[in-house]
């Protein structure tokens, strides 16, 4: 039992050990300001959160915003005698600079703390935004995000204007919104949205309830190669078309028709022979025959339709069934580029 005993309070301490190691520096101090403030150690606790903010951007955002937490939370206690109501609201405006949809963690809130916030918030105008894919952005249909949160209820719009441009391009816009994710679409079908070169992207909140107005921006370096794409074939070429079908030639089998019953006629009454018989009235059957053929001819012409042409029927359809083809093959093509294709959004400095 002893060894057991042993080994349970080695398992213990290297477990402890291993925390503290993993814990951050600021972290630690976090701890040791909570610590003073669970103690009632006000004093402490407010020179853990100032040496977390004397830091700068060495502390995260997050640990930021927990530092102000931490020092309003030791300027406004519940001693009514101890509170320093002018100081708590200074860092829980900070607070909201740094998280707009910021609360006061159960552990150190209590109703006087939670409500001072309320008035700060309201009082307090603030966006925060971050870059959520600032590298790399796949396929024509992607996206460069980012994260937006403001105070109050707001209309959001992105923009971005080209360097050494006055121009600015809308890129997104939304609200009524405490929080969103604005888009920067990076091609609008297959053309640029913004050409490649650096450009400043500004997001401007504007309250719904007053006039005030505030905004972030990212100066953000932006590359986007030409998408070259397969030229698609929208109809095959009319002049290699054979006609699939004989042309009636009416008219002219009419004329041969009239032809052939007038001469019907004439040869009827020109060989009649010689002699007696040449004497002879001419024979108006003839010529009844003669346009009995020559009204035949006109109507069998007038009635002749277009008959099919197998071979090039067959050519035909394996001329369409080749263009068919090649749109295929040219779609694909271009579905490939499309997938291949890879625009970079890379933010290089952040203003808020």
């Amino acid at each position: 039992m002893r060894c057991l005993a042993l080994w349970a309070t080695a398992l213990a301490l290297s477990v402890g050990m291993a925390s503290a190691q993993s814990q951050s520096p600021v972290a630690e101090l976090l701890v040791q300001g909570h610590n003073a403030l669970n103690d009632l150690d006000y004093e402490r606790a407010e020179s853990v959160g100032r040496s977390i903010l004397g830091i700068g951007d060495r502390a995260t955002r997050s640990e930021q915003a927990d530092a102000c937490r931490l020092i309003a939370a030791a300027f406004f206690p519940e001693e009514l005698a101890l509170q320093n109501r002018d100081s708590a609201l200074h860092y829980l405006a900070e607070l909201i600079r740094l998280t707009p949809n910021a609360d006061i963690p159960t552990e150190i809130s209590w109703p006087g703390l939670d409500s001072l916030l309320g008035v700060t918030r309201k009082h307090t105008f603030a966006l925060w935004a971050s870059s959520v894919n600032d590298s790399i952005v796949p396929g024509v249909d992607a996206e460069a995000l980012f994260d937006v949160a403001v105070s109050h209820p707001s209309h959001l719009v992105l923009s971005a204007t080209p360097e050494n441009s006055d121009s600015p391009i809308l890129l997104d816009s939304v609200g009524p919104v405490m929080q969103a994710t604005l888009r920067l679409q990076i091609l609008d079908g297959d053309t640029p949205v913004l050409e490649s070169g650096r450009h400043e992207l500004v997001i401007v909140a504007s309250a719904v309830n007053s006039s005030r107005t505030t905004s972030t921006s990212f100066t953000a370096d932006v590359s986007v190669p030409r998408l070259e794409l397969a030229e698609v074939p929208s109809t095959p070429d009319q002049t290699l078309l054979l006609p699939e079908q004989t042309k009636p030639k009416r008219a002219r089998n009419a004329l041969m028709g009239v032809g052939l019953g007038t001469t019907t006629a004439l040869l009827a009454n020109t060989f009649r022979g010689s002699g007696p018989v040449a004497d002879l009235p001419t024979d108006g059957r003839a010529y009844a025959i003669g346009a009995t053929v020559s009204v035949t001819a006109i109507v069998m012409a007038l009635l002749e339709r277009p008959s099919p042409i197998p071979e090039n029927i067959t050519y035909n359809e394996q001329l369409w069934a080749d263009f068919y083809q090649s749109v295929r093959h040219a779609q694909a093509e271009n579905e490939r580029r499309r997938d291949a294709f890879r625009a970079t959004v890379r933010i290089v400095e952040i203003r808020q």
